[in-house]
């Protein structure tokens, strides 16, 4: 299937059929004697089953006649039968139970700092499809650095992995059916980021403004950053922002971010077919006091 009409064509007809194809087995005779007399076809979908059930096989005609007005439901039909469908599950990172965090930072020079850190989560897992695997959550290793440009601006870089068996899982690393398979890549995540000027709330008309880029892969982002964006903004979408600060009065802080340009890092399935997808544009306003 190339595109998503297809797909939908695809799941019309997998359900209703391409036309009334039916079976129908004379069961008054003995089993050696029994003969099946099909439709004009042989894929048997919804529709093909109402015909098939409302038909009176020790009678050799069907219960329903439509032109002597029958009732809805139909007689003879059954309550419930069986028909292939399809399943669509949504992926979930799951809350870390336990983690510990450790963070390296060093000078190298008056305009260069580089950093290095480490997340691990402990606990409870993330269960594949069947609960067969208990995947670790977050094995995270990162590192930064930040370039002094001047006395007011700054240029900052962030580079991480999740090692964790969870990140490989939305990787490659499961099988048709959802269960972990213990393959796939390690998702990763970056980000780069330019700051400009110092808002200070202990100096009235002060004032910083910035721009980022960011791109997390799924699986990458295990939330908890205290950022000005929404989980679903970080977790396998790529985006930038924009923001400004000012201090119009002594302990008073307003700040304000756009987002714009969010869309996916990977190509998700859906109902229809594996879809690429952008996000809307994210605003944010807010206001800080000091007491």
């Amino acid at each position: 299937m190339n595109n998503k009409n297809e797909a939908v064509d695809h799941i019309f007809a997998s359900y209703v059929g391409t036309n009334t194809s039916y079976k129908v087995t004379d069961f008054s005779k003995p089993l050696k004697d029994r003969v099946t007399f099909y439709g004009d076809g042989k894929t048997y979908n919804a529709i093909s089953k109402i015909f098939n059930a409302v038909y009176a096989e020790d009678l050799k005609e069907y219960v329903w006649n439509h032109q002597n007005k029958d009732t809805v439901p139909l007689p003879g039909a059954p309550i419930t039968f069986s028909q292939e469908g399809y399943l669509l599950k949504q992926d979930v990172i799951p809350a870390m139970d336990r983690a510990a965090y450790i963070k390296v930072r060093r000078q190298l020079s008056d305009t260069v700092g580089v950093e290095a850190w480490k997340l691990n989560s402990f606990g409870e897992g993330a269960q594949d499809a069947h609960g067969l695997h208990d995947m670790q959550i977050a094995d995270v290793l990162g590192i930064g650095t930040q370039i002094r440009l001047g006395k007011r601006s700054m240029l900052s870089f962030d580079y991480g992995q999740n090692r964790a068996d969870m990140g490989e899982f939305f990787h490659g690393g499961r099988d048709i059916y959802g269960d972990y398979t213990g393959g796939g890549h390690t998702p990763d995540f970056w980000v780069a980021r330019l700051d400009i000027g110092i808002a200070d709330m202990d100096m009235p008309g002060s004032w910083h403004a910035y721009l980022d880029y960011k791109a997390f892969d799924h699986g990458s982002f295990v939330g908890g950053t205290g950022a000005d964006l929404p989980d679903r903004y970080l977790d396998g979408i790529r985006s930038f922002t924009t923001g400004i600060g000012y201090v119009p009065a002594r302990n008073l802080l307003l700040e304000a971010s756009y987002t714009f340009g969010a869309k996916s890092m990977q190509m998700r399935d859906t109902l229809y077919t594996p879809e690429n997808f952008r996000l809307g544009d994210y605003t944010r306003v807010q206001m800080t006091y000091k007491f």
